[in-house]
Formats: C-alpha cells, sequence, structure tokens
C-alpha cells in the first residue's frame, strides 16, 4: 500500500504515489464517496474504506476492532479523529437518529405517560432511567448516563 499511496495524518487525506491512469497521476488526491458517506480507496481491484487504510498506513497492522470517527464526521480520516471501538462503544457515539423529536439521542416522548421517557444501551440491553415532564432534566440524566455507563468520551 505504501508503494502506491501517500497518507497525510494531520490531513487524512491519501494521494497517489504513482501514475495510475487517466488523472491519477502522482500527487493526485484519492479517494471516492460511497453511498454511506465513507471514502473509499480501490486498490487492486478491492474498494477499502479510507479510515481503516489510515490506520494501517500509521500502525501498520488493521485495527482489532471497528474504527471510530470521534467527531462523528465519516470523511474527516485524521488518524487523531480514529480509534479502535468496540461495535458497542461505536454505536455509543452515534448521532441522534433524524425522526427523533428530543434531539438528544436515548430520550423520546410517550403519548401515554405523557412524557420525555430516557433510556441507555449498556451491554446490549436497554436500561430505563425515567421518565420526565421537562426535557432538560431529561437530558441531565441522559448525559450523567452517558459519563457513567459508557466506557470512552461520545461527542
Amino acid at each position: 500500500m505504501k508503494q502506491l499511496l501517500i497518507y497525510d495524518p494531520d490531513t487524512g487525506v491519501f494521494r497517489w504515489r504513482i501514475y495510475r491512469s487517466g488523472n491519477a497521476g502522482p500527487g493526485q488526491i484519492t479517494g471516492s464517496l460511497n453511498t454511506t458517506g465513507y471514502i473509499q480507496i480501490k486498490l487492486n481491484a478491492i474498494k477499502y474504506s479510507a479510515h481503516r487504510l489510515a490506520w494501517l498506513y500509521v500502525n501498520g497492522a488493521w485495527p482489532d476492532f471497528d474504527l471510530d470517527h470521534i467527531n462523528r464526521n465519516r470523511q474527516d480520516n485524521r488518524i487523531s479523529n480514529l480509534r479502535q471501538a468496540t461495535r458497542s462503544q461505536n454505536c455509543q457515539n452515534q448521532k441522534a437518529r433524524a425522526d427523533n423529536v428530543s434531539g438528544v439521542k436515548g430520550v423520546h416522548w410517550c403519548n401515554r405517560k405523557q412524557k420525555w421517557v430516557v433510556q441507555v444501551s449498556v451491554n446490549g440491553k436497554r436500561k430505563h432511567l425515567g421518565a420526565f415532564a421537562h426535557l432538560n432534566d431529561a437530558q441531565v440524566v441522559r448525559t450523567a448516563a452517558e459519563k457513567q455507563y459508557y466506557s470512552f468520551k461520545v461527542a
């Protein structure tokens, strides 16, 4: 890989080291966006995720676990923005779903109770943390739960 690519750990950008074809000459940025928002790079007819190539390039080995983009930007492949994470940890750092009316991950409105319900997932199991009349109270409980139950900081 290092014979074909140059990686800048400060920008997270890959460039061709050698001439490939067409516009893919030495120094040209390489990679394209896939349908899930990650940059991928094709080497020897195989598509690789750029963040996984960045980890390999810097550390000399494939990551043992998932790689988490700390700032949640799937296109930011700076090595300082990548960390190894279990699948559970990686999911902890996801943003709230688009259909979440509270805007806070793990907090949803319960029509039956007419309150904001707070939940957190711990080791694959959902843990109910209470129901609150005010969204701010629910958000405080959710933030405290993240500090208590999650093993590393979420964005």
